[in-house]
């Protein structure tokens, strides 16, 4: 017996094995095509089933773009599933799900060409689970033991270094210097907080040496001033980590009596971030987050391609590989890396599955979202990609949308303003 036999897996023991249920949950590794489900208790509907595939595929809640609707929730996830080539789907506490979404469950694994493994502990089947079973599909049963012996190879690996390391910033509170730190003590986690707080004090203690060192009796000047914080902005490497740069500067340079306003929004629109070049691992994990095949892969292009809002309304389906692997972009092919290529996929599979406008040729439809519905207008407008990027970049931190080069910027006034920074002597 082996995980690689095609199939629909049963594993039922009436003991409660929590150190199997704890390797069990090892496994999961999409890289490896493995989906290990968490069932919900007392999963009501659709939707809470679309949660929890949702949770396991590592979806991020907070990102933008997330449907309401239950059904179009159900049809993303399944999407991506496919798009991630998944080739084993392990389902623990089955129990807790209903024959309607076991059918889902049977649904989603054929769609994706995996198998499904349904786990249960601690229980008895009912009468109709077992009708279900044994009539209506052709499961095999297995104990404990022999699905154990089944995934020996890899429930038997020692573990290795976890994949996520905590070293990225959590999105941040949009508070103003005077209440970001108490802001952020207070909504994010406590490891979260202390990476936050370490960055914060260090930059701090950076600009009180900077205004310290300074020869007694010489006023600031708004140059001299506006050269320093375009040199601390430069070092960063992501836009959350100059975030708290800026919020950093500007409690050191009010007590020096001067007022820089930040504009997030400005700053998340307007930066290019040189240290990001082209679709990396990182940035395609973080895109991956994405409930939304739209907004991974509008991401995804336009961090293969370096093209903005005009350029990317011209895309259409077609210029997309259907295995994700290239984007052809003013007659211009671009090889999409490895990693990056199911984000393309699963905007491909979501389009493909959206039968009232599967026809529509262009690649990015401008949706509207009314009462949990998404209605397509047809192809995207400008304004509404530049939206996008910027709540890309909102969300996750990537520099997406800029229209100009801001490194190239000679001016450190100039520099700043642009990125939605400016100073004001009190």
């Amino acid at each position: 017996m082996s995980p690689r036999e095609p199939g629909l897996f049963l594993v039922h023991e009436l003991e409660d094995d929590r150190e199997l249920l704890e390797r069990v949950r090892s496994l999961h590794d999409l890289s490896a095509g493995r989906l290990v489900l968490e069932a919900s208790p007392d999963a009501r509907n659709l939707h809470w089933l679309a949660l929890d595939v949702h949770r396991g595929l590592g979806k991020q809640s907070e990102y933008g773009g997330s449907p309401r609707n239950a059904q179009r929730l159900w049809d993303w996830v399944c999407a991506w599933t496919a798009a991630e080539h998944v080739q084993d789907i392990i389902v623990l506490r089955a129990h807790n799900l209903n024959l309607r979404h076991w059918n889902s469950l049977m649904d989603l694994a054929v769609l994706a060409g995996a198998r499904l493994w349904l786990v249960m502990q601690g229980v008895s089947l009912r009468r109709t689970q077992k009708d279900f079973v044994n009539n209506d599909w052709p499961f095999t049963w297995l104990s404990q033991a022999a699905f154990r012996e089944a995934w020996a190879a890899e429930l038997d690996r020692p573990a290795g270094v976890p994949a996520v390391q905590e070293t990225d910033l959590p999105a941040l509170p949009k508070d103003d210097f005077t209440t970001f730190r108490a802001t952020c003590r207070a909504t994010l986690a406590p490891r979260a907080f202390e990476r936050v707080d370490q960055l914060l004090c260090e930059r701090r203690a950076e600009a009180d040496a900077w205004i310290a060192g300074r020869p007694a009796g010489s006023p600031i000047g708004e140059a001299e001033l506006a050269a320093f914080v375009r040199h601390g902005m430069r070092s960063c490497t992501s836009t959350r980590e100059m975030h708290v740069q800026l919020r950093a500067t500007q409690t050191s340079f009010f007590h020096a009596g001067w007022l820089l306003r930040v504009n997030l929004k400005r700053l998340s629109t307007g930066i290019s971030d040189e240290q990001q070049r082209g679709l990396d691992e990182r940035a395609a994990g973080l895109l991956r987050g994405y409930a939304s095949g739209h907004h991974a892969a509008l991401g995804a292009v336009a961090l293969i391609t370096g093209a903005q809002a005009p350029e990317l309304y011209d895309l259409n389906l077609h210029d997309v590989a259907e295995d994700g692997s290239a984007v052809t972009l003013g007659g211009r092919r671009v090889a999409v890396p490895e990693h990056g290529q199911a984000l393309l996929r699963a905007h491909l599979a979501s389009r493909a599955m959206d039968i009232d406008h599967h026809a529509e040729p262009a690649l990015f439809l401008q949706e509207v979202d009314r009462k949990g519905e998404a209605r397509s207008r047809g192809r995207a407008g400008h304004r509404t990609l530049a939206r996008g990027l910027a709540q890309i970049s909102e969300d996750t931190g990537l520099p997406l949308s800029a229209h100009w080069n801001p490194m190239t910027v000679d001016d450190p006034r100039s520099w700043t303003k642009r990125l939605g920074v400016s100073a004001v002597a009190l």
